[in-house]
């Protein structure tokens, strides 16, 4: 009953008590030391004050709970170890039930909590400041509290300062609290962190562990964190730029025990199992510091990760982000060794791997996407020479072995990317590679880009090149090229001539001058950046068919056209060949030209043309460049050796089997299907001649002509020696002197000359000699001095002249000209003189011999004449023709075939039989003339031929080119009586009608082609007088009406060039062999 009694006063008692501590607290300020004495103490602890103390109730789970404001703890020594401004606790019945005052419940409110981190990762023990509590010291009494079933922080204040990574952070409210309740412990609470403009960015912490010393998960969760605004990024400036805003959620797994124990990062980095992160972002900039280095427009991204292996080791698991242009990329990466590192400070065991792919990414972006200090010189590299286009497509793979100062030692970099549109550059002031579609392969020190399409300029890479760039972690780098080129070939000798190569400078070839289209490869290996030099370093190889090419000087300044070949380039050496079209003519060539300046040859060019006659003309050969001289086909061998001294040999051969050679000139002619050989040789030297040693023409027929040229030191002629000069009725020799005072002294000597072809054909005195010495200016105006001699002249086939003797002298104009021979069975003498006039290309021409007949009988104009004396005066115009008048004296006329027929017409059958007698003797024969050297005609007017039994009257025209002749004219028999009221002055025309004259005198008309024109006499003109006689001649046709034989296709191929090369083509005329040969004369 007693005891039932003594609990129900106690229930009463309690109940009364927990009534009174429910209304208010109690003070028990004064019961402190009590309490004090009664608490267990601690080897940190030694004892406490506070400025009040209350009992106040604490709700059902502990109603009495205990609050202490201005709480100070002091250690053994009476250092203070811990203040608060306010702590509550309530009491374990269950420590009490066992006699020990034990905290059941603990809070600390607005607590100041500096964390203090030592440059050796130790935590320091030394609060600062008001409130300040040890963490340490906080650390060491929850170990001990075994009853403890709650422990809170409310509205601490929580300052980080981590010397050994030099950065601090600011928590301005913290609320904690840990709880443990059926072996299950809870971690939960807000963390306030302050930004740098003082906003504060809520960090939610969860977390919860069974069983003493098990494993513990902790959650964090931040929302729309922005890193530009906290403290940190004053330490670290990069993340000002890290613009983006972030999400942050953490699910960790942490051993509860080293997390208790440890006193410094490394025992806590050992507590981590496992930490799970998951960080989302928005649109921004997202800025790697060094040494990563690397820069990200984001538009958003999400990447998923862990923590573990006691924070050792760091992995993403996976990472997507989509960038602001819309490309995207994903990968994962992984980091081991992590921990550690940041422990002992020592990165360089630090050990990675990346796997990414990305999609649809600016080719400009890759160096910011791409970490710089992971491979850097080919991040280098790419960032310099890859410009535009898009990546469509890369996988990348990178590991690396430490970070040491230079930055992150990559072992491993596998990059394959897909691009279009990209530009490459692989070498200075080379012509980029633009629009480059294709795959890119990265390697550590390697970059190789394989070309699908391209183009540089106009020409095309097709499928299959590749760029490689080498060793580009060396001190000297390399590129290889492999380019596979279809284009013009202007434009790719444009490439190959750029400034670094100068390729087709070194060849010869110029780019502006040649054309076609070719297809090929080319191969270029050369050191990079300063370590090129020159292009003695470039190893090259090439290969290309070209197709429609026109060179425009292959050699010696001559091209080539419509060219089919083949081009080989291997090392320093070059082969070209192929056929191609030299002026129309066909042409195979084969060049092989070396850059290897050690070598002796350095190029070696064969050429094989046809030469027709256009590219003869356009090669402006003498002699042989004349389409009237040669015609036909010319077979030619060019063989040209230069070598690396600056010296040189020419060669030429010619096949003139199949040519038509009239040099009827010096007597040589010689029909087609003749065999005969051409040579030339010229030696060179600093690139101009040295000299020709061999110029040699030879014929089956016996024709034998041998020269050389020799120059002066400084390039100029020298000298020309042509010996022999052997032809058919030729054997002479010839010698052109070329003095330093720049007069030039030409001598002709020999046995016999044939000039029959030059008479016959019609010359004119201006010579190519001359025509040079015109085109001088006056202060470059030089002498002329010509000299021959020879035994015998072959005039024509008729006869020729004996010891013959020729002068001339020439400077701005013939100053004279003087040549000797002598004619005939008599040897008499034949002169011939031109003098100046005066005025401008006018002479004064003068010929004169003792036997005319000889004379005009080897000169191929009639050779019927007998004796006589010749005598020419007349006035030569240069380029114009000549006027004057041929007296032929006391001279007989033998049977002729064209006066024979007119006397036969006029029946004066005692004439004819005289002149087929003796022949007919005339007094006199005076012939006024015009040649025309233009058109080729001879001009005949007032003529008369005077003899006692006869006269002949004659005007008209001879065009020598055709042998068409225009005459007419009259017959005069008994010449002295018939011709005497002729010469009655005044009145004389009345009975003569024409100069020469007579009463009776029958006309005539001679129209027609030689030997056979046609010939008319009008009879009934004898019986008029002289003035009507004449009537008769002008009812006729003008003696000036033009060659009919003539066509209009004959003048216009005469008067057009042909293109290119300006060349007169004048028709062959069988006709022409006699040339006026036989006026009167032909049989």
């Amino acid at each position: 009953m007693l005891f039932q009694i003594a609990v129900a006063c106690l229930l009463v008692a309690a109940g009364a008590f927990f009534w009174r501590l429910h209304k208010a607290p109690i003070d028990i300020t004064s019961y402190v030391p009590y309490l004090a004495q009664a608490a267990s103490s601690t080897d940190i602890i030694a004892g406490f004050s506070v400025e009040s103390a209350q009992m106040r109730w604490g709700g059902v789970r502990h109603p009495v709970d205990f609050a202490f404001t201005g709480l100070k703890a002091f250690d053994d020594g009476g250092r203070l170890v811990l203040s608060v401004p306010k702590m509550s606790f309530s009491f374990s019945l269950t420590a009490l039930a066992r006699g020990t005052v034990a905290p059941r419940t603990i809070a600390l409110y607005r607590p100041y909590l500096h964390w203090q981190i030592d440059p050796q990762g130790e935590l320091q023990d030394t609060p600062d400041g008001e409130n300040a509590v040890s963490v340490k010291t906080l650390l060491s009494l929850l170990k001990n509290e075994k009853h403890l079933t709650e422990f809170s922080l409310v509205k601490a204040a929580v300052k980080i300062t981590d010397a050994l990574h030099g950065a601090e952070w600011n928590i301005p409210t913290a609320d904690l609290t840990y709880s443990r309740r059926f072996r299950k412990n809870h971690l939960t609470g807000n963390v306030a962190v302050e930004m740098r403009d003082k906003r504060l960015t809520n960090v939610e912490i969860r977390g919860k562990w069974r069983g003493k010393g098990k494993k513990m998960t902790l959650s964090l969760n931040i929302d729309n964190l922005d890193l530009t605004a906290s403290t940190a990024a004053q330490k670290y400036p990069y993340l000002k730029n890290f613009t983006t805003p972030v999400a942050l959620k953490i699910d960790t797994r942490l051993n509860a025990v080293p997390l208790m124990r440890g006193e410094n990062l490394s025992d806590w980095r050992k507590a981590v199992d496992t930490i799970d992160f998951t960080v989302t972002g928005g649109e921004g900039i997202v800025n790697l510091p060094a040494p990563v280095i690397a820069r990200f427009d984001m538009k958003r991204f999400k990447i998923d990760g862990s923590w573990h292996g006691a924070a050792n080791n760091f992995d993403i698991n996976s990472f997507r982000l989509i960038v602001q242009n819309g490309g995207k990329a994903w990968g994962n990466f992984s980091i081991s060794g992590i921990g550690e590192a940041l422990d002992s400070g020592d990165w360089e065991k630090v050990q990675a791997t990346l796997n990414a792919e990305a999609v649809n990414i600016p080719v400009d972006m890759l160096p910011d996407y791409w970490p710089a200090s992971i491979g850097p010189d080919v991040h280098g590299w790419v960032k310099r020479n890859l410009n535009g286009g898009m990546i469509t497509g890369g996988q990348f793979a990178l590991h690396f072995k430490g970070v040491k100062e230079g930055g992150i030692d990559a072992d491993m970099v596998d990059g394959s990317v897909d691009i279009t549109g990209t530009k490459v550059d692989y070498m200075d002031q080379m012509p980029s590679v633009a629009d480059v579609s294709g795959n890119v392969k990265l390697t550590r020190d390697k970059i190789t880009i394989t070309v699908a399409a391209g183009h540089t300029d106009s020409i095309a890479i097709a499928n299959g090149g590749t760029l490689i760039f080498r060793d580009l972690t060396s001190p000297v780098s390399f590129a290889d090229l492999n380019l596979n080129l279809t284009g013009g070939v202007r434009d790719i000798l444009t490439v190959l001539d750029a400034p670094p190569l100068k390729l087709t400078t070194d060849m010869g070839l110029k780019a502006g001058k040649t054309t076609g289209t070719a297809t090929g490869n080319l191969r270029l290996s050369f050191p990079l950046g300063d370590a090129f030099k020159s292009p003695d370093q470039i190893k090259i190889g090439a290969f290309a068919d070209v197709r429609n090419a026109d060179i425009g000087d292959i050699a010696l300044g001559y091209g080539l056209q419509d060219a089919i070949l083949k081009l080989t380039l291997k090392g320093r050496d070059l082969s070209l060949n192929g056929t191609a079209l030299f002026y129309s003519s066909t042409a195979k060539f084969d060049l092989t030209q070396t850059f290897d300046r050690t070598k002796e040859t350095a190029a070696d060019i064969r050429l094989h043309i046809d030469l027709n006659e256009r590219a003869r003309a356009a090669m402006n050969l003498p002699v042989f460049g004349n389409s009237e001289a040669v015609r036909d086909v010319l077979p030619t061998d060019l063989h040209l050796v230069l070598k690396n001294d600056k010296t040189g040999v020419l060669d030429l051969t010619g096949d003139l089997t199949q040519t038509d050679i009239d040099i009827r000139e010096i007597g040589w002619i010689k029909p087609p299907k003749i065999g005969g050989k051409a040579a030339f040789q010229m030696r060179m030297k600093d690139g101009r001649p040295q000299d020709i040693p061999l110029i040699r023409l030879s014929d089956d027929t016996g024709t034998d002509i041998r020269g050389s040229i020799a120059f002066a030191p400084d390039g100029k002629l020298e000298n020309i020696a042509i010996d022999p000069i052997r032809t058919g009725h030729t054997d002479a020799a010839l010698r052109v002197a070329f003095k330093p005072d720049g007069n030039v002294a030409i001598d002709m000597t020999g046995a016999k000359l044939d000039l029959s072809g030059l008479i016959g054909r019609g010359t004119t005195f201006k010579s190519a000699a001359a025509d040079e010495a015109e085109e001088t200016s006056p202060e470059q105006e030089r002498d002329i001095v010509i000299n021959a001699a020879v035994d015998n002249i072959r005039l024509s086939k008729n006869g020729y002249a004996e010891n013959n003797a020729f002068s001339a002298e020439y400077r701005s104009g013939w100053r004279k000209m003087n040549a000797t021979g002598y004619v005939g069975e008599q040897k008499v003498p034949m002169i011939l003189s031109l003098t100046p006039t005066g005025e401008k290309d006018k002479y004064a021409v003068s010929m004169t011999s003792k036997d005319a007949g000889y004379t005009l009988k080897a000169l191929d104009y009639i050779s019927s004449v007998k004796g006589g004396d010749f005598k020419l005066n007349g006035i030569y115009t240069s380029g114009v023709g000549s006027q004057g008048t041929l007296e032929i004296t006391d001279f007989y006329l033998e049977e002729q075939q064209i006066l024979t027929r007119l006397l036969m017409l006029t029946s004066l059958t005692g004439i004819i039989d005289t002149l087929r007698g003796e022949g007919l003797f005339f007094d006199k024969a005076e012939i006024p003339y015009t040649t025309d050297d233009k058109n080729l005609t001879l001009t005949v007017k007032d003529a008369v031929i005077a003899g006692a039994s006869l006269g002949v009257t004659m005007s008209g025209k001879y065009y020598r080119e055709t042998g068409y002749m225009n005459l007419r004219g009259s017959l005069v028999p008994f010449y002295t009586i018939n011709s005497l009221l002729g010469k009655i002055p005044l009145i004389g025309r009345i009975f003569s009608g024409e100069k020469g004259g007579g009463l009776i005198a029958p006309t005539y008309t001679i129209k027609g082609k030689l030997p056979s024109p046609d010939i008319s006499v009008n009879g009934f003109s004898a019986l008029a007088p002289g003035g009507v006689r004449s009537l008769f001649g002008a009812l006729v046709d003008d003696i000036d009406d033009g060659d009919p034989t003539k066509t209009a296709a004959d003048t216009a191929k005469k008067a057009a060039p042909v293109p290119p090369v300006p060349v007169s083509v004048t028709p062959r005329d069988p006709s022409r062999e006699k040339e006026f040969t036989d006026v009167l004369h032909h049989e």
